[in-house]
């Protein structure tokens, strides 16, 4: 699966468009860029998730990226998954593999 939402429907989700044109300007500019790195993050976390659980991750991380502060502690990473609810959305779906044990 992948995360299909688009930029102008991330814009809407966000309240900072009309969900049919991407957003311009320095919005619009912050938006893709934390758009790749949510939609990067989801995938990875889970990417077996169905589409419309990785689209909802998607927009809450991004939503929590984009309005966290960019010189805080943790604005990326685990922390963000965890701290927007995409982590607890995408859990049931996250393959856990065991560890090679020994030598």
């Amino acid at each position: 699966m992948a995360v299909t939402r688009t930029l102008a429907q991330l814009g809407a989700d966000l309240r900072i468009g009309d969900g049919v044109t991407d957003p311009t300007g320095p919005q619009g500019v912050i938006l893709a860029r934390i758009a790749a790195s949510a939609a990067a993050m989801v995938e990875r976390f889970a990417p077996d998730a169905p589409e419309a659980i990785q689209n909802e991750a998607y927009v809450r991380l991004a939503g929590w990226l984009y309005d966290s502060d960019p010189s805080g502690a943790s604005p990326g990473g685990p922390a963000a998954m965890r701290a927007s609810g995409a982590a607890s959305i995408l859990n049931p779906y996250k393959v856990r593999r065991a560890g090679k044990i020994g030598g």
